[in-house]
């Protein structure tokens, strides 16, 4: 439980990061949350299933190499993917400066 704990608070303090990088709106900021929030809801009902079969099947006799930790492997390829997508990112807008 305290790794969940701690990706919890880690995904509620990712969209000011992302707005820093992308540099958007504050218009466009709550689509942004809103994009965010689905793909985690995807990716928490997709994820679960996919790595408990990709786990099943190397660690069964019919795979060709018994890797019980190609689901581990699996979502670190996909997190350095995703890593190297937004180091990529780059502002299409001018920052606006907020009126005080």
């Amino acid at each position: 439980m305290p790794i969940v704990d701690l990706l919890g608070n880690a995904v509620e303090s990712l969209p000011p990061g992302l707005r820093r990088v992308t540099r958007l709106l504050s218009s466009e900021q709550g689509e942004l949350q809103g994009a965010l929030a689905c793909i985690g809801s995807l990716t928490s009902i997709v994820a679960p299933p996919l790595l408990t079969n990709l786990f099943a099947y190397f660690s069964s006799g019919r795979a060709p190499v018994y890797f019980p930790g190609a689901a581990f492997l699996a979502a670190s390829l996909c997190l350095v993917a995703a890593a190297a997508v937004f180091s990529r990112m780059r502002a299409t807008q001018p920052v606006l400066q907020a009126a005080e």
